[in-house]
């Protein structure tokens, strides 16, 4: 029976080794899936990171834009008002001038009657 009880604790032994390297297998296996798990957690966390700053300089960019926009609209609020006043100060200029045609014709027609009269 001697020979029997050997194979029996061969067989038990041969589990047991293949339970461990299970198990091993398993623990690495674990260790594995975790850092995996660290990685991706870096880099959705990396990912977010960079995400924000990104709408963070979008924002600025946006509100340099606006600002900047501000800016020409109210150049160009002083462009038209000056360009009106301007006009205005022409037409009153050739106003002006029109006028003071007409007073020289006026002069001239009674200037030549003074003299017609002399």
């Amino acid at each position: 029976g001697k020979g029997s009880g050997g194979a029996a604790q061969h067989t038990i032994g041969d589990v047991k080794k293949k339970m461990d390297q299970q198990a091993n297998e398993r623990a690495r296996l674990s260790r594995e899936n975790e850092d995996l798990r660290n990685r991706f957690k870096q880099f959705f966390e990396q990912y977010d990171r960079r995400e924000k700053e990104l709408l963070e300089q979008q924002k600025t960019r946006d509100t340099e834009v606006q600002s900047f926009e501000t800016r020409l609209a109210g150049q160009a609020q002083l462009y038209r008002q000056e360009a009106a006043r301007e006009t205005a100060a022409q037409r009153e200029n050739e106003e002006l001038s029109h006028t003071e045609q007409v007073l020289r014709g006026q002069l001239q027609t009674y200037s030549n009657k003074f003299n017609h009269f002399q």
